[in-house]
């Protein structure tokens, strides 16, 4: 099933999820009509393989829909829903062997379906406090390290209201630079447009950060509920610790104009230069753990991942352990 199809049978068969009000980007059709007019080029195309009954569907390459585009996506159905679909759905496939892992997502599992599923742990900034107090629920090598970005001489943060032509130019001209791998840069391209198509409906986030040598770089943000997604970065020079440097002064302007209780850093593409635990992990206070799925048919005996020994459940075809990937905060 095409996901444009798909997405028509949603709306109308779950009205009171999938309609024009919804805060929730994945489940507004504003979005994700926007999202699709921009990404034509793959995602009318894309193939879903759909359970008529509960409507869980997953791409050809096992994840949901809409998962490379949206940092932690929400999903409609519960782990009953998910349970009850995934044995028919895997004996559709054509492939003898097919092996398979999700996103992290966000859903409804329920107590007694919660050891069918891998759990990572992803830490967040809780920054429902003033910048003092979130200074201070930093431990003190993390402060020192988020309050050394943020005095870093020279730079500055302006707060957009809108993407307009010439976001949308910096951004293009960015990627093409950065990423001559064209895989690499629809990818990319991906996270700046699913947050563009979430200003359709006022969730989309946009800081410009200029240097002192008058350097500019854009941070992209979606935001769900009470959290704002970091979802990337375009810029037009390299910048040491320039992710540390912009998360910092975005913090310190949401902590100012509460614009959110909490930053989940998760930015679904990282820039190399900036090593991971000084990029996303030190503005982190708050351990947060999320959900994926490994989707498994036509194999045997145990699974290896993340150096962890993961049993295969051959009743459900579902293969989990509760994993944690950092060792959080």
């Amino acid at each position: 099933m095409k996901v444009e199809e798909y997405y028509k049978i949603l709306m109308k068969r779950r009205p009171d999820l999938y309609n024009e009000e919804s805060p929730v980007p994945e489940f507004n059709p504003k979005v994700f009509y926007s999202f699709i007019s921009k990404c034509s080029s793959y995602l009318r195309n894309q193939e879903l393989n759909v359970h008529e009954e509960t409507l869980v569907a997953f791409t050809e390459e096992g994840n949901f829909p809409l998962a490379n585009a949206c940092a932690h996506s929400s999903v409609p159905w519960t782990s009953e829903d998910l349970m009850k679909s995934y044995i028919p759905l895997l004996e559709d496939i054509e492939q003898e062997e097919f092996l398979a892992q999700t996103e992290l997502y966000e859903g409804t599992i329920l107590p007694e379906h919660h050891h069918y599923f891998v759990w990572i742990n992803t830490p967040v900034a809780n920054i429902d406090f003033t910048w003092e107090e979130y200074l201070k629920s930093l431990k003190p090598k993390r402060r020192y390290k988020v309050n050394s970005a943020y005095n870093t001489s020279g730079f500055s943060l302006t707060s957009l209201g809108t993407a307009d032509e010439d976001v949308d130019r910096f951004v293009i001209q960015s990627y093409k630079h950065k990423y001559p791998d064209r895989e690499e840069y629809e990818y990319a391209l991906d996270q700046y447009y699913w947050v563009l198509a979430c200003q359709e409906i006022g969730r989309a986030y946009w800081f410009w950060i200029e240097g002192p040598d008058g350097s500019k770089s854009l941070f992209y943000f979606m935001k769900k509920n009470d959290t704002l997604y970091f979802q990337g970065i375009a810029k037009s020079q390299d910048i040491p610790n320039l992710g540390a440097i912009g998360l910092s002064h975005i913090i310190k302007h949401c902590c100012d104009n509460s614009v959110c209780k909490v930053l989940d850093p998760v930015c679904k593409f990282v820039q190399e230069e900036d090593p991971i635990d000084i990029y996303k992990r030190v503005i982190v206070n708050k351990n947060s753990i999320k959900p994926l799925i490994y989707i498994i048919k036509g194999y045997e005996g145990d699974f290896i991942t993340e150096g962890e020994r993961v049993p295969y459940l051959s009743d459900t075809s579902i293969c989990s352990l509760p994993v944690l990937l950092y060792k959080g905060v």
